[in-house]
């Protein structure tokens, strides 16, 4: 018999593009520039989808406000830092 391990993650719901809200694991957040950036991925069932998408938030009060990141060189900038960060086990 295979022994899976049982992992908790923070989740936050966001809309998606259809529309509808969605379960996002939170697999990472960061500093760069003076900027929050988060790495999330969609919950599908009991599993999280291998395909992350980092977005930029700030808090305003106890809500967090999430944005696209529509400048690309913000975002390569992001992504190579994020890239950079060693790995925690």
């Amino acid at each position: 018999m295979a022994f899976e391990e049982m992992i908790e993650v923070e989740t936050v719901m966001l809309p998606g593009e259809d529309g509808k809200e969605h379960e996002y694991a939170i697999l990472d957040d960061f500093q760069l520039d003076g900027k929050n950036y988060m790495v999330i991925a969609v919950i599908e069932g009991d599993e999280i989808a291998e395909e992350m998408e980092l977005l930029r938030y700030r808090e305003e009060g106890d809500d967090m406000i999430f944005d696209i990141i529509e400048d690309e060189e913000e975002f390569q900038r992001a992504a190579e830092f994020y890239d950079s960060l060693p790995i925690e086990d």
